[in-house]
């Protein structure tokens, strides 16, 4: 199994040479510090030539200190706490394919001002990432602005029924408008579900770190790892 730690990082104060030249805030650049992942003793922020990129980490100290609630997890407009969750598999990803961004651009944090996001599953006994690349992806079709999620039961059943993305893909393109609607059909057994479409679909993808990953970590020593970072930072000392 592969081994998950976390290591304190700071954007650089001067960029590498040949490196790309990040024009959002013309020349003045801001200090950003953030939490890399270490694997195997290894940066994967080195892995994928994030400074080189002039990126930073997504994962901030504040995305455990900022409390991000349940009943948001499919408000496409709240993204404040939300990773941690998500990599600790706790709510749906916010990216299509299940995927998660994790570095991105150090001024405003947009997919599309370069970045790298990954592919995030769960197995019984482990957390696999993998297919890391420069981020094109969409929110989830299942963060639609003419969908009503009304209250959390759509999250519940994703929890019932084990994490079921398939679900989520199905009440997207549902002609039901109300999650309560798709909810009591679902339940009659209106849908055929392909609980696994969106990583097929996913593996079709141009990747552009091909030589970076797939990990496995065992899912207990992970998701302790997460915990002792989360204590570390809202209860230090």
């Amino acid at each position: 199994m592969d081994k998950l730690s976390f290591q304190w990082r700071h954007r650089l104060e001067v960029q590498p040479e040949g490196a790309r030249k990040n024009m959002a805030m013309d020349g003045h650049r801001i200090g950003v510090e953030y939490i890399d992942f270490i694997v195997n003793g290894q940066s994967l922020a080195d892995l994928c030539s994030v400074d080189q990129n002039d990126l930073t980490g997504m994962l901030k100290p504040e995305s455990f200190t900022t409390t991000f609630h349940l009943k948001d997890c499919f408000n496409q407009f709240k993204h404040a706490g939300r990773l941690p969750l998500v990599l600790t598999l706790e709510i749906p990803t916010f990216l299509e394919n299940r995927r998660v961004h994790i570095y991105g651009c150090p001024e405003c944090g947009d997919l599309y001002c370069g970045s790298v996001t990954m592919q995030i599953l769960e197995t019984p006994g482990t957390v696999i990432w993998r297919h890391f690349d420069n981020g094109r992806e969409k929110p989830a079709a299942y963060f639609n602005e003419d969908k009503s999620v009304l209250d959390q039961r759509l999250f519940e059943l994703w929890l019932a029924e084990g994490k079921n993305y398939g679900m989520l893909g199905q009440w997207a393109t549902a002609e039901y408008e109300n999650d309560y609607e798709f909810i009591h059909a679902y339940k009659k057994g209106t849908y055929t579900i392909d609980r696994e479409a969106d990583i097929r679909e996913d593996v079709a993808k141009e990747i552009d770190f091909p030589q970076v990953g797939p990990f496995e970590f065992d899912k207990t020593e992970y998701l302790a790892a997460f915990a002792a970072l989360r204590a570390s930072i809202t209860q230090p000392g």
